[in-house]
C-alpha cells in the first residue's frame, strides 16, 4: 500500500499477463487500485465478483458483458460503474484498452 507520493509515467509500467488474451498494468494506492488493461479481440473474462466498486473507462474498442444478468455494450469514450459484489463478465469485440479504478484496492486480477 502506498503511504507516500508516487509519481510515475503509466506507459513505462510493464504489462503483465492476467489471462488468455488480456494484459494489465497496475498501481495501488492506500484506498484504491488503478488498472490499465489491454484485451485482444475475442478475449473472454469469466463471471466473477469482488468487494471493490469498479469504475471502467473504455479508452479504445468495445466490451460486451453481463452485470447482474443484464447485458451491456460499452464503447470507447464510455464509462461503466459496477457496484461491489456484483457478478459480471466481459468479452472484447475488438482490441480494447481500459482504465479501471477499484476501491477498496483489489488483488491483482487473474483470469488464468
Amino acid at each position: 500500500m502506498t503511504k507516500k507520493v508516487l509519481h510515475v509515467r503509466l506507459e513505462e509500467l510493464p504489462f503483465e499477463s492476467v489471462g488468455d488474451k488480456v494484459v494489465a498494468r497496475s498501481l495501488e494506492g492506500t484506498h484504491m487500485t488503478l488498472l490499465n488493461c489491454r484485451f485482444e479481440p475475442g478475449c473472454k473474462i469469466p463471471i466473477h465478483q469482488h468487494e471493490s466498486e469498479q469504475i471502467s473507462y473504455i479508452l479504445k474498442g468495445c466490451l460486451k458483458g453481463k452485470i447482474g444478468g443484464k447485458e451491456y455494450l460499452v464503447k470507447a469514450g464510455e464509462v461503466i460503474v459496477i457496484p461491489p459484489y456484483q457478478p459480471h463478465e466481459w468479452e472484447a469485440l475488438e482490441e480494447t484498452i481500459t482504465l479501471e479504478v477499484f476501491s477498496p484496492p483489489r488483488e491483482k486480477p487473474s483470469f488464468k
